[in-house]
Order: structure tokens, then C-alpha cells, then sequence
């Protein structure tokens, strides 16, 4: 076939009508071929390639957890789980039924002092079991559960796995684990009170020269230098 044509077909598809026999012509000229797709630039190449590694390393992670995951090797019974549902309200009756039978036993022989003891002791008790322990009990419960929901928020986002491709290649250490950078120190606060800056300020002219006072009268003359006092 000549450059630029299709070579015939073979067999019963030559002699077909409408069979092709060489690239559509728009008035005797040759279809120029479509345009080639726009380029890629390399931010979205390397987001694209970024993307189908982060699909790929996910499914191959499942795969791992899905082969690794071990079926547990014994079934429990249903009766084990209503069990240890009605152990605690079971265990809180057998105590609440205790407590009424000492209090019934022994009521009966308190005299007035013992029975304010005793009434003053239960108030106690009942505020402390409702004003202190129930606090403590909600602040663990919320510090528990928050450290459950961080947990599980760092497992789901692969904190804790460590890397298979490190350690084949060799690299099996861990990375350091570093410190927090320590603030920075603030500059230290000045104890007087702030004077203005003597930038593109002349210096204050000094104070006037008081004039010489006169020697008083009451006082001996003065005389050469060396001699003593009172010697004109």
C-alpha cells in the first residue's frame, strides 16, 4: 500500500461494500490526524502518581490486615454474655438486701445518741458517694474515652504501623523520637521607667553658672599662698 493509506483488507471484508481502503478525504485531501493531548505539567503528574501509590499502598494494607486477622478458635455460649450483664445488678441487690436486714437487726437496740451517729453517718456517706466519687468516676470515664478516640484515630491514620519497605531495604531502625522545641525566652522586663530614645535629639544645654558670692566680712583677709590664716 502506498505511505499514508490503509492496506486493503483480506478475504470476504474487500469485498464488502463501504469496506475502507484508506484513511476518509475531505475534498480529495487526506484527514490530518486529531491533535495530540495537552501536557501534563509536573505538579499534577506527581499529584496523579502520588494518588494511585496512596490507593495502592491502602488496598495493599487491607489485604495484609484482612491475611494477618485470626479468627477466634472456641464460640461463646450466649449464657456467658447474659451472665456477666446480670452480675452487677445481681451483686448490688445481694448488698442492698444485707445492709437493710443490719440495719432492721441492729436499729432496734440504738439509743438517741447512736441513732443521730448513725443518721449523720448515712447523710455523710450518701454525699460523699454523690458529690465526690461520682465526679471522680465521670472525669476518669472522659479522660478514658478520650484516650480511646485518640488511639483509635491514630491507628485508623497508620501511626502505628511500621513500615515493611524500610525494614526490607535495611532501614528497620525506628526514627528518633524528638523532644519539643523549648519557647523561646522573653526579653527581661525593665525595673524603671523608660527613658526616650536621644536618636536625632541634640543634648540638653547645661544648667546656668551661679555668679561667685562675695567673701564674707566676719571672715580673715586673705593672704600668699603658704602663709597661715590671718597673715596679710
Amino acid at each position: 500500500a502506498p505511505p499514508g493509506q490503509m492496506p486493503p483488507l483480506p478475504g470476504v471484508a474487500a469485498g464488502m461494500p463501504g469496506a475502507l481502503t484508506g484513511p476518509p478525504r475531505i475534498g480529495g485531501l487526506p484527514t490530518p490526524p486529531p491533535p495530540p493531548p495537552p501536557r501534563e505539567d509536573d505538579p499534577t503528574f506527581v499529584r496523579r502518581v502520588r494518588l494511585a501509590y496512596m490507593d495502592r499502598a491502602s488496598q495493599e494494607h487491607q489485604r495484609i490486615l484482612q491475611a494477618e486477622a485470626q479468627e477466634t478458635p472456641w464460640h461463646t455460649p450466649p449464657w456467658v454474655f447474659n451472665t456477666m450483664v446480670a452480675a452487677p445488678y445481681i451483686a448490688c441487690g445481694v448488698s442492698i438486701v444485707c445492709h437493710v436486714l443490719i440495719d432492721l437487726l441492729y436499729g432496734t437496740k440504738f439509743a438517741r445518741s447512736e441513732e443521730q451517729h448513725w443518721t449523720r453517718a448515712s447523710l455523710i456517706g450518701l454525699g460523699l458517694d454523690l458529690a465526690l466519687l461520682d465526679v471522680i468516676r465521670c472525669a476518669v470515664t472522659t479522660i478514658v474515652e478520650l484516650r480511646r478516640f485518640e488511639i483509635r484515630r491514630r491507628s485508623a491514620s497508620g501511626d502505628f504501623l511500621r513500615s515493611r519497605i524500610r525494614s526490607q531495604a535495611g532501614a528497620a531502625s525506628e526514627p528518633e523520637l524528638k523532644g519539643k522545641k523549648a519557647p523561646p525566652r522573653r526579653p527581661a522586663m525593665p525595673t524603671g521607667p523608660m527613658k526616650a530614645p536621644m536618636m536625632g535629639r541634640t543634648a540638653p544645654p547645661p544648667p546656668p553658672s551661679m555668679p561667685p558670692r562675695p567673701r564674707p566680712a566676719f571672715l580673715p583677709q586673705e593672704g600668699p599662698p603658704g602663709a597661715p590664716p590671718g597673715v596679710p
